[in-house]
């Protein structure tokens, strides 16, 4: 019979990068999503959604520009591979047309991306950049209270726009950035209903006995996805900026 595994991660991840003219195209390389995820993003080839959605920022980036990526992996539901029900199973099934894979696994938990626009002012710029460093901190530990001082928040009032991508609904909405910190505290608690990402396994490992025809899924050699995502997203802005 199938069998599921969970693991519990309650691991977090939390980075400040600073922003330029063309870091919106590489911000979800910078935070490690996949080669070949962000290439179907960039094609149109699935919705975005999530994280994902930072694609359609159109709000001018520059140096005075911060994204603030969090993430809690809360846990991890998998189903093991198990050699004795595949070996049972019904050789004559087969999978539905056009499938290539199967999901086998659920990652469920927090994530999200603050774009952040400061005021163009260097002296407050490197003073906000010092509590956002303090929040990080706070974020990553296991510190229960956050209490900023008084002229710490003030400094967070010349922050003029912010912008939240996530898996969490309701954080898309909070456009005050300290509030968005606390929610995240708050929301590690019922993470595990948030989904951050699916595990997938080729079809085969369901299908073992089935050698009729099927989609084949071919990966792209990294450096040619990589060349056509950046093709891609230059073309998108140098459509954007002639609309404009």
């Amino acid at each position: 019979m199938t069998e599921k595994q969970h693991e519990e991660f309650k691991s977090r991840k939390c980075m400040i990068i600073n922003g330029n003219s063309d870091q919106k195209e590489n911000i979800l390389k910078t935070i490690g999503l996949e080669n070949e995820l962000r290439l179907s993003l960039s094609l149109n080839l699935r919705d975005k959604t999530g994280l994902a959605e930072i694609l359609d920022y159109s709000n001018p980036i520059n140096e005075y520009t911060r994204f603030f990526y969090y993430s809690y992996l809360d846990r991890e539901e998998t189903i093991i591979h198990n050699p004795v029900n595949i070996a049972n199973k019904d050789k004559s099934a087969k999978p539905p047309i056009g499938t290539t894979h199967i999901i086998t696994g659920v990652q469920t938990g927090i994530e999200i991306i603050v774009v952040l626009q400061l005021v163009a002012d260097t002296q407050r710029i490197v003073e906000i950049d010092n509590v956002l460093q303090r929040l990080r901190t706070f974020l990553v530990n296991d510190d229960k209270i956050l209490k900023l001082t008084q002229q710490e928040e003030n400094l967070l009032a010349n922050i003029i726009h912010t912008k939240a991508f996530s898996n969490i609904h309701v954080l898309r909405d909070v456009n005050i950035f300290y509030d968005i910190c606390r929610c995240l505290k708050q929301s590690q608690n019922k993470s595990a209903k948030y989904i951050i990402s699916y595990r997938l396994r080729p079809i085969k490992w369901l299908y073992p006995f089935y050698t009729g025809p099927g989609v084949e899924f071919i990966s792209l050699p990294e450096h040619l996805s990589n060349n056509i995502e950046e093709y891609v997203l230059q073309l998108r802005d140098d459509i954007l900026k002639l609309k404009k």
